[in-house]
């Protein structure tokens, strides 16, 4: 027979084992949910496969298209993280300065220059564990801010 303490620890356990599991937790080992929470926010959300084979969603925000790459994937499945990342082909390139610039007085965002000498910009998000579609909502919120004041930044 359980005492009284052991009953209430044994419902407090209980109780709080349901409130710390939100059932409409995403990951990224479900692709097509992330883009459905995407979507939820009014943005285009196309699911395709990376070169690897890997999950990949494209969308657009601030009038600039964007790739949702999905990583740490195993057999192209069961992913952990995504990365929000967004190029941009300029006729004459861009100066390393206007690059280190960005990354020295921004957090959200890191910017490097490509073979081409093009900006790109990424944004990575740990999905591992499951976090809640208001927590995604939130980081698509802040890669779309983060997207706008980049091409600001970038003159674009």
């Amino acid at each position: 027979m359980l005492s009284t303490a052991s009953l209430i620890v044994t419902l407090l356990a209980n109780v709080g084992s349901t409130l710390m599991a939100p059932t409409d937790l995403v990951d990224a080992s479900n692709a097509p949910r992330v883009a459905e929470v995407i979507q939820s926010m009014g943005y285009r959300a196309q699911m395709d496969t990376d070169g690897v084979g890997d999950p990949m969603i494209q969308s657009s925000a601030t009038g600039s298209r964007f790739v949702v790459y999905f990583y740490g994937c195993t057999d192209n499945k069961d992913c952990k993280a995504i990365q929000f990342a967004a190029g941009f082909a300029l006729d004459d390139g861009i100066a390393p300065e206007i690059i280190n610039s960005w990354n020295k007085e921004n957090r959200y965002g890191k910017a490097y220059i490509d073979a081409e000498n093009d900006p790109i910009i990424e944004m990575d998000v740990n999905l591992e564990g499951g976090v809640s579609a208001s927590n995604l909502k939130r980081q698509m919120e802040l890669w779309e801010i983060t997207l706008g004041e980049f091409k600001a930044h970038i003159g674009q």
